[in-house]
């Protein structure tokens, strides 16, 4: 035999959440930790990605740079000098500087003597400047550190050269 209990009113066990006055300060208090934690984990994460794609962009941009001094290159046997003359090979948005400036929109650039190798550094918005060097017959390398400007010239450059960043 199978009891019938539709009768028997239903118990909840949370009873106050069918209420209708409101909620209770414990409630609220609850709602706004939560939701303050879950804030505190998004915006380190948030910060973090920033920084990253202020990163990926200044790499990028020291990457379009030397592809078009080595277009410069194959064609007349030696890097660029002077920005001016990469004029020619790269987009607009991009500006070079034979000496750095600190500033976090320019290319600083260095060429030895024989033109046969060439250094470039810039500064991303987070602080850190990427370098790219390229000579005559290897692989391009890549360097990193934090600074306030730039220095292109091999002899105050405080990094150590890797194949990728």
């Amino acid at each position: 035999m199978i009891a019938d209990i539709s009768h028997v009113k239903r118990r909840y066990f949370f009873s106050w959440s069918f209420r209708a006055d409101g909620f209770t300060l414990l409630e609220l208090m609850v709602s706004v930790f939560i939701i303050s934690v879950l804030i505190a984990i998004a915006i380190p994460t948030f910060l973090g990605l920033r920084e990253k794609a202020e990163d990926k962009a200044v790499q990028s941009h020291l990457r379009y740079v030397l592809a078009a001094e080595l277009s410069f290159y194959t064609e007349n046997l030696r890097f660029a000098g002077l920005p001016a003359e990469l004029a020619g090979e790269m987009g607009p948005g991009i500006s070079l500087e034979v000496l750095p400036s600190g500033n976090p929109e320019e290319i600083s650039l260095f060429l030895n003597g024989l033109g046969t190798d060439v250094i470039m550094g810039a500064r991303s918005d987070s602080g850190t400047c990427f370098y790219i060097r390229q000579v005559v017959g290897t692989a391009v390398q890549y360097a990193e550190a934090n600074a306030a400007i730039c220095p292109t010239n091999p002899a105050i450059i405080p990094v150590l050269w890797r194949d990728k960043w």
